[in-house]
């Protein structure tokens, strides 16, 4: 007679949590930016690995404390860790990525680009993001010392003082964004018409001028011996930006702003490229800036990225 065995236990399945306080890919990749580990990040919030590894892959929820010690951990807003809040939709339009939403209060219903946040935190508009990443696969050296082109060379590859720039797509909300980077086309986009860098829209102007804000060794670096003008590749900012910015950004350590009643576009920053033996261009291994009309036999060899204005009339401004 043989004795029946009893069927094994089942586990009882798992399910993720319908709720989590922490984004968890915005977790993982504040993690690899500053080059931590799991265990070292889990050592330094004062958890196990085993539950920092659940909190990234999202089966588990970051309570509100330990997210407040994991960005402090990562030296980040908390804000940027945070589940996104959930906004309805009227119709099925597919957002461009999973992290953002479009802020309407922040929007036009015509011209005004959408204001893109991750997690909570505002994206500015000028913010380079990882999926727009550089092609110049295409850039050649044109024979008998004409400088640099591209095989395939469009006219808006040129400004309107014939140097060339750095071809990159436009994918705003593509990837993650990075923050201390500006898009070279949104950047001088904004400096030329004079829009804010973190909305978009136009930036406010008073009887002393547009505002602009920078880090303070920056500023003063460009301003040398002057105190009225200095130099940035800084887009102006509207002052409620402008206040957001000095609360939130992690790498305006030491803000200042200025209006400036007169900026002017100075030149470019980018870098320099050398012909080799078969027409290719090779970098010269440094970035450089470029004023315009100066040397055209240099300009001809720079390849731009970012637009410099000069300050000028400059006074200190509060927010």
């Amino acid at each position: 007679m043989t004795t029946e065995q009893p069927p094994p236990r089942q586990r009882p399945p798992r399910f993720r949590p319908s709720t989590l306080h922490q984004e968890p890919e915005a977790v993982t990749w504040a993690r690899e930016r500053v080059g931590f580990t799991k265990r070292a990040l889990a050592a330094a919030v004062g958890i196990s690995e085993q539950l920092m590894g659940e909190i990234e892959s999202g089966w588990r929820s970051a309570t509100p404390a330990n997210l407040r010690k994991i960005a402090s951990a990562l030296n980040c807003p908390v804000a940027v860790l945070e589940r996104k809040r959930h906004y309805a939709s009227d119709d099925n339009t597919t957002r461009p990525n999973h992290h953002l939403r479009e802020s309407s209060d922040l929007m036009s219903t015509t011209t005004q680009p959408a204001q893109l946040t991750w997690g909570r935190l505002p994206v500015p508009y000028a913010a380079a993001w990882t999926g727009e990443e550089p092609d110049i696969s295409r850039l050649i050296a044109r024979p008998f010392g004409a400088g640099l082109a591209y095989s395939d060379e469009r006219p808006e590859d040129r400004d309107e003082h014939g140097v060339l720039w750095a071809r990159i797509p436009t994918r705003p909300g593509s990837g993650r964004p990075v923050f201390e980077a500006m898009h070279s086309v949104r950047q001088r986009e904004a400096l030329l018409h004079r829009l804010c860098q973190v909305c978009g829209k136009p930036a406010e102007r008073n009887e002393q001028g547009w505002l602009f804000l920078s880090q303070y060794t920056h500023l003063t670096r460009a301003m040398g011996d002057s105190a009225d003008q200095g130099f940035t590749s800084k887009p102006p900012i509207c002052p409620p930006c402008a206040r957001l910015a000095v609360e939130l950004c992690p790498h305006l350590t030491d803000p200042v702003c200025v209006r400036s009643a007169n900026p002017r576009v100075w030149g470019v920053s980018g870098g320099f490229y050398v012909p080799n033996h078969d027409a290719k261009a090779i970098p010269y291994p440094a970035d450089e800036n470029l004023p315009y009309r100066h040397r055209p036999d240099l300009e001809k060899w720079f390849l731009a990225s970012q637009l410099i204005v000069h300050l000028t009339k400059c006074t200190p401004a509060n927010l």
